[in-house]
């Protein structure tokens, strides 16, 4: 039986609002929390990071495990990937919401380490996106960059028994059906998990016509 696997998005609290939060603003700090981006493909553990970081986010409150949006994760999520051996870093956080208030939960700035292509080309549809300038296939850091893929087809001995992963095919967090369970029996809340089947369709450009 095929693993099934999911693209990792910000779910609707009971108002219907979706789990993202103003960015935080990182107070005092030597090296830049956010120079890190997932969509560079970079080796994480070339970074330095502080030891711990002090924000200010424009909140009454946090609720979410984790948002998927500014990589904040609470202890309770971080337990969860230490129980599935799944490669992170996190950094402790001290936050301050509106009017000087402090979350109910502990935060910490928290990013998966795996960066892998998990696209079978085989048998999967797709559009490469192409250098305007060269007119070849745009590469970064051995990734291959894709403008569309529909019929997204995984490759699983890429996969490696991973549970949790940055898919640079769809530049997005991508987990397993065992993390996603795993997951949902501890209650966390702040992802909407949606599966990589038939209807999947990857177009990063569609939303900005």
């Amino acid at each position: 039986m095929k693993e099934v696997f999911f693209a990792l998005e910000a779910s609707q609290d009971e108002r219907g609002n979706n789990y993202y939060i103003i960015p935080p603003d990182f107070q005092n700090y030597k090296a830049d929390p956010y120079r890190y981006h997932y969509s560079e493909f970079e080796t994480i553990s070339t970074y330095h990071f502080d030891n711990f970081y002090q924000a200010k986010i424009k909140e009454n409150q946090l609720t979410a495990d984790f948002y998927v949006q500014s990589n904040l994760a609470s202890k309770e999520f971080n337990v969860l990937l230490d129980q599935l051996d799944i490669k992170h870093q996190s950094i402790p956080l001290d936050i301050v919401l509106y009017r000087n208030k402090k979350p109910l939960k502990q935060y910490f700035l928290t990013f998966v380490t795996d960066i892998i292509s998990i696209l079978d080309e085989g048998q999967s549809d797709f559009r490469i996106s192409i250098d305007q300038y060269t007119n070849k296939p745009i590469i970064e850091k051995g990734f291959t960059i894709y403008e569309t893929i529909s019929n997204f087809i995984i490759d699983e001995t890429k996969v490696n028994q991973k549970h949790l992963f940055y898919c640079a095919d769809i530049q997005s967090l991508m987990c397993s059906s065992y993390f996603k369970d795993r997951y949902i029996k501890q209650n966390l809340i702040g992802i909407n998990f949606k599966e990589i089947n038939s209807k999947f369709k990857y177009d990063p450009l569609a939303s900005l016509m």
